[in-house]
């Protein structure tokens, strides 16, 4: 956890030299419940959230003040512990350390208020670095291995240092930023890098890029703002995109082929349609004459969660019965227009002798229990 060497800062200081990432210990959760102190996302030993735990997506960093006892409040953040009023675009960093070695499991952007609490030393540094490489900011990040709570009279913690945690950081999305390093402090080595370009990318095409740093974003240098840059990540200045497809042809899977989803099932980096000769779902419908090009070919009919038990069927021009099940879906503004959608299209294929009518009973039956939309 933080030290007890912090210390508040003034209301409107918006320098971040010096200022520590908000650390959210993990570890051994158990140990840390008995003595009372919430570990707010903390993970388990699958390294999965909890979902009792509170989540800084839908919450502000006020709350994980909150989230802590009283008690153990002063020991933790220190007596002038103030946040700011409001809000900015903040990178949620979830890490695993290994003996000496980091991992990044996940990282996200929110919009949130911001850490400005100090911490005077660390073992660790935590910069953000622009996309040009230069530093925007350094904060002092403390081991999170070591556990130190204040001692309390109806508990002595009696935990060592952890080999194997998890834990999370919390830390401003300057301008221009794309990578956070962690950094030795003392002999300066680079001990993790972790690449923001996708989180970044998902939460502006999230929002529409109706935020000015979203709109002003160039992740990949090429003097090309990403709104307008058809390989975002991916420096092309000339925008070549040979298929047409949307996707530029630095960073297009299958170059030579339409394929403006990008489908890439093994996750090989050639994408399907080209590794399929034009066939992306290999339904036996080219890619080109084919209205679903990338079908739910699941063996049976699913309505929403409910399994039917009823063979998924090509139905024409490429789409199977559950691409038409999932159009509906998507198309149909409450349930009763789903359920109408559903009957009309069953009806097709019992007559068509797709479906008995056992099978149309049992399709309908799902629909009409199903939460969809």
């Amino acid at each position: 956890m933080l030290q007890n060497g912090v210390r508040g800062r003034e209301a409107g200081d918006r320098h971040t030299e010096g200022r520590a990432a908000h650390i959210v210990q993990a570890g051994d959760v158990a140990e840390l419940d008995r003595a009372g102190l919430a570990a707010v996302l903390a993970a388990d030993t699958d390294f999965q959230l909890r979902p009792r735990l509170a989540s800084l997506a839908h919450s502000h960093l006020d709350e994980l003040a909150d989230a802590l006892p009283v008690q153990h409040m002063e020991g933790v953040f220190g007596k002038d512990f103030v946040l700011d009023v409001e809000e900015e675009k903040v990178a949620l960093l979830r890490y695993r350390i290994q003996n000496d070695a980091v991992s990044l499991l996940d990282a996200t952007i929110i919009y949130n208020q911001p850490p400005n609490y100090f911490l005077r030393h660390g073992k660790f540094t935590m910069s953000g670095i622009s996309t040009s490489g230069v530093e925007l900011f350094s904060f002092a990040l403390a081991d999170p291995r070591e556990i130190d709570m204040p001692p309390q009279e109806e508990f002595t913690p009696s935990i060592g240092p952890l080999t194997d945690t998890s834990f999370s950081a919390v830390v401003p999305l300057e301008s221009a930023m794309r990578t956070v390093q962690i950094r030795n402090a003392e002999t300066g080595e680079v001990i993790h890098i972790a690449d923001l370009a996708d989180a970044i990318l998902e939460f502006c095409e999230g929002i529409g890029y109706e935020d000015v740093q979203c709109q002003n974003s160039d992740l990949d240098t090429d003097a090309i703002p990403d709104t307008d840059d058809n390989c975002p990540l991916v420096s092309n200045e000339d925008q070549t995109d040979g298929d047409g497809d949307g996707a530029g042809d630095a960073c297009d899977n299958c170059p030579e082929v339409y394929n403006p989803d990008q489908a890439d099932s093994d996750g090989n980096g050639t994408g399907d349609a080209c590794e399929n000769g034009g066939d992306a779902d290999r339904d036996g419908i080219p890619d080109a004459d084919d209205l679903c090009p990338a079908s739910d070919i699941r063996s049976s009919v699913m309505v929403g969660l409910c399994d039917t038990k009823v063979d998924n069927s090509l139905v024409e021009n490429g789409c199977t019965m559950n691409d038409l099940i999932t159009q509906c879906a998507e198309n149909s503004k409450n349930h009763g227009k789903f359920v109408s959608c559903i009957s009309h299209i069953i009806n097709e294929w019992k007559k068509a002798g797709l479906i008995s009518k056992q099978e149309k009973g049992t399709i309908q039956n799902c629909a009409a229990k199903a939460k969809v939309p």
